[in-house]
């Protein structure tokens, strides 16, 4: 693998420098040097023309120590075809060099023509002869939030695999689980699988399943945004996560509104902890709340706050962030109720100045 890389690399390097003879252009005598950074070491690029005959590209300082010299000989305005290469005055029958040629130092030197010459050589290229891959299996359904109980059907990509699963967010082994049926879930579960077969056992493959509390009643107060539903009225209590792109449609977007949401949990609830999943990418106009405020009610329409949470991230701090803003309390209660206060309007130093912005949240979160 490392002489692949090699190959590739020495590919990389030989047809930059073809590219950088064939576009110079020299006058009649001069000396140009250029000293740029480049890595561990240094590359010094003298181009010198004694009568339009020579150009010499030396690399020197290489991480250790070697020198590395390109002549192209005889370039001119219209010479810019290769003829010949030689390394180290051998003739390069090919037209690649390798990284371990470079880094030995030496002399790489093209004889300039006018005339097109016949390619020659063959690029180096890789090839499988085993199949040594074992391709990963995969989940049926893609759906990861379900109500009461779910079955999980894992499908095998390849003939004569076998698949092993673990449950408990383990990798698995060949002395793991082996799937013959249907995995059935009554609980939220990570469902790790890899198939294992005569070869190397395929990548891992993993999904994550929710269960949602079907019974929990969710009135959203402002409407969000149709483009940013994140599923549906149930979105904030579905267990699924967005990631750190408010595109991936998970999360829920409400534009120049307050997020009001009210929970009926359809009988009292012992709780010990209320979280809001929330994210800020002002380069989006999306701002984290100035503040979220947690009511309780003993009938779902009289309210009284318990707590008021002031957002603590900086509004001018740019960046995809995500945060959970809670209330760590024991409580009992039917009725939440959820505010989170929009940031407003865009500032003044924002390319959005004067509009209003977006709230983002993908779930509350109960225990």
């Amino acid at each position: 693998m490392k002489n692949q890389i090699r190959i590739i690399v020495g590919v990389i390097v030989l047809f930059i420098i073809i590219f950088g003879f064939m576009v110079s252009k020299l006058n009649n005598s001069h000396t140009d040097t250029i000293l740029n950074e480049e890595g561990n070491g240094k590359i010094k690029l003298i181009r010198e023309a004694d009568e339009g005959r020579q150009v010499t590209y030396k690399i020197l300082e290489l991480e250790n120590g070697n020198t590395f010299v390109i002549n192209a000989n005889n370039l001119t305005n219209e010479n810019i075809y290769s003829k010949t290469v030689t390394l180290n005055g051998e003739t390069l029958n090919r037209n690649y060099i390798y990284h371990h040629e470079i880094m030995k130092g030496g002399t790489l030197t093209f004889e300039m023509t006018s005339a097109q010459e016949p390619y020659f050589g063959n690029p180096p290229y890789l090839k499988v002869n085993k199949n040594v891959l074992t391709p990963s299996p995969f989940f049926e359904d893609a759906a990861m939030t379900f109500y009461g109980k779910k079955k999980v059907v894992i499908k095998n990509a390849a003939p004569q695999t076998t698949i092993h699963y673990t449950l408990d967010g383990t990798r698995p082994t060949e002395k793991s689980e082996i799937y013959e049926k249907p995995i059935k879930l009554k609980k939220s579960t990570v469902v790790n699988a890899k198939s294992f077969g005569k070869f190397n056992p395929s990548y891992e493959v993993v999904s994550t399943y929710y269960k949602a509390n079907k019974s929990w009643k969710v009135d959203i107060k402002n409407l969000y945004e149709n483009q940013y539903s994140g599923g549906g009225n149930t979105a904030l209590i579905d267990q699924v996560y967005g990631s750190n792109d408010f595109r991936t449609g998970s999360w829920q977007g409400y534009w120049g509104v307050d997020m009001d949401v009210i929970i009926d949990f359809r009988k009292k609830k012992e709780i010990k902890k209320i979280s809001v999943s929330l994210l800020q990418d002002i380069k989006s106009w999306i701002w984290f709340p100035s503040e979220v405020q947690f009511s309780l009610s003993k009938n779902g329409k009289d309210w009284f706050v318990i707590q008021t949470e002031k957002n603590t991230i900086p509004a001018d701090q740019y960046g995809s962030i995500t945060q959970k803003i809670s209330l760590t309390k024991d409580i009992t209660t039917q009725y939440l109720r959820i505010v989170c206060k929009n940031y407003g309007l865009c500032p003044k130093w924002h390319p959005g100045s004067g509009n209003p912005a977006y709230i983002f949240a993908d779930e509350i979160i109960v225990e």
